[in-house]
């Protein structure tokens, strides 16, 4: 920690001012040189410099990190919009998915929704753009739209291309696993 005895405004024998603060570095009250301090602090002599230089013009004040104006993409669009494109997920989701015939392999959470693998994520979205189109009202980029679908339904999935989740091919596996079962 910088000492709070800092030397003089003027420089040694001279009636200007100094342009560059001058202190002593400590270590439980023992003076260490600047290597060892930055060290200890895991700080570059360029952040050093920095912190010195607030500190000498503005006080100690909190330093505000680079991204708190920015704002999340999902965030920035207003409430009713988000909302909208939720309920749209949900209804498409209702109307296209095939519901989990009993326990699969591979797929833990009973309450999951799959959708065809003949859907992707970018054709949804471009459905819900076209439904959105119709209705005049505004719509959300496909960042925002994955970014809110992986948020708010977790639940509904697209389906890989090779799954089988039909219930005679559910019907299949299921005998086939007591087949491998019975002895030869």
């Amino acid at each position: 920690m910088l000492c709070d005895h800092w030397r003089g405004n003027y420089a040694k024998n001279k009636n200007h001012k100094r342009n560059r603060a001058r202190g002593h570095f400590c270590f439980q009250g023992r003076p260490i040189c600047k290597d060892f301090y930055l060290f200890l602090h895991s700080v570059s002599d360029k952040v050093c410099g920095r912190l010195k230089d607030v500190l000498t013009t503005d006080g100690i004040v909190p330093r505000p990190h680079q991204n708190t104006t920015k704002i999340s993409l999902v965030c920035a669009h207003p409430v009713e919009v988000r909302q909208t494109a939720v309920k749209f997920l949900e209804n498409f989701a209702i109307q296209n998915a095939v519901v989990l015939p009993g326990r699969v392999p591979g797929f833990k959470n009973p309450d999951l929704l799959l959708l065809h693998s003949e859907f992707s994520k970018k054709a949804i979205h471009g459905k819900y753009v076209d439904a959105c189109l119709e209705r005049n009202t505004e719509s959300i980029p496909y960042s925002s739209f994955t970014e809110l679908w992986r948020e708010q339904l977790p639940g509904v999935c697209i389906q890989q291309p090779r799954t089988d989740l039909c219930t005679v091919c559910k019907l299949d596996t299921i005998t086939l696993s007591k087949l491998r079962s019975l002895i030869e």
